[in-house]
This record gives structure tokens, C-alpha cells and sequence, in this order.
């Protein structure tokens, strides 16, 4: 058969036991029953502790509702923002669509120019200078005139000289390079 009252079982410290233990023995009564009058003599704090924690429970979870609620309103804020960012970059846009419009147009229309024609081909049509081909010498191709003890110079100043170094590369009369 179950009891009135109930039951607990409790864990102290050595230094809470023993002085349960002293008190008990002062009072006459067992260590079970001054626990228990100790907690009776309490009872009032105790109701007043769980009514504390019930509140803040209520509390915490009115306050996580609340941040729900505000972090939802927050993102349908920002969404609406996003939208509105949207359609000024689009008439942003079509306002440099309308302004650059007619340069583009323009720039599509403008074609590259002819190539030149052939020396045969230009015949008549072209000076005699421009009809006859230009000779390829040192001078028309960047190099020093005697170019066959140096090499040309490289985009960082210093000669280029193929074989081993301290060689110089033969000399040529054929003028290629």
C-alpha cells in the first residue's frame, strides 16, 4: 500500500550528513523527520522560487515568440527592400540603355578598314610607293646595323644572344635575323 506522504531519497556531502546527523541527536528526532521539518519550515520560500521560475519560463518563451514575430517581420522588411533595390537598378539600367543607345548603334555601323591590297593587285589604283614593297633591312626592323656581333635588345634592356654564352653568333651576309 502506498504512503500518505512521499518518500525521497537524498544524496548530502560528508560535512552536510554529519552535521544532520548532530542535529538529530540534539533534537531526538530522526535525521528523515528533521529533513522534513526543515523543508516544511521552508515551504514558503519554496512556493515563492517556483512561482519566480515560472514566471521567467513564461517569460523566455513570450520572448522567443516575440523574436519569431521580429525575425520574420525583419525578413519580409528586407525582401520588400530587395525588391524595391531591384526595380530602381532596372530603371537605372534602362536610363543607360536610353543614353548609350545611339553611341552603340553607331560603334556597330562602324566597320574596319580594308586591307591593303596586293602589290599586283593595286596596280593603278594605288601610288607607285605604296605598290612596291618595302625592303627588309636592320634599320626598318629595330636592330642596330651591325647586328651581326649583337642581338636585338629585349623589353628589359639586355641583348639576347642565342648559343653558349660570351659566343657571339656568326655573321651573315644574307640579312635575315
Amino acid at each position: 500500500m502506498p504512503a500518505v506522504n512521499p518518500r525521497l531519497s537524498v544524496t548530502l556531502k560528508p560535512s552536510t550528513a554529519a552535521l544532520l546527523a548532530r542535529l538529530s541527536s540534539l533534537t531526538g528526532n530522526s535525521q528523515s523527520s528533521t529533513v522534513g521539518e526543515l523543508l516544511t519550515t521552508c515551504e514558503p520560500i519554496f512556493e515563492r522560487m517556483v512561482l519566480v521560475m515560472e514566471a521567467a519560463n513564461e517569460v523566455a518563451t513570450e520572448a522567443a515568440d516575440e523574436m519569431t514575430r521580429a525575425t520574420s517581420e525583419m525578413a519580409d522588411s528586407f525582401r520588400r527592400a530587395h525588391g524595391r533595390m531591384e526595380q530602381q537598378l532596372g530603371l537605372c539600367l534602362d536610363e543607360w540603355e536610353k543614353g548609350t543607345g545611339e553611341l552603340l548603334g553607331a560603334m556597330e555601323k562602324v566597320q574596319r578598314r580594308a586591307r591593303r591590297k596586293s602589290s599586283a593587285a593595286a596596280g593603278a589604283g594605288m601610288g607607285a610607293s605604296a605598290a612596291r614593297p618595302r625592303p627588309r633591312t636592320a634599320a626598318a626592323e629595330g636592330y642596330p646595323a651591325n647586328s651581326a656581333a649583337a642581338a636585338p635588345l629585349s623589353n628589359r634592356g639586355v641583348r639576347f644572344q642565342s648559343g653558349k654564352r660570351g659566343k657571339p653568333r656568326p655573321a651573315t651576309d644574307s640579312g635575315d635575323f
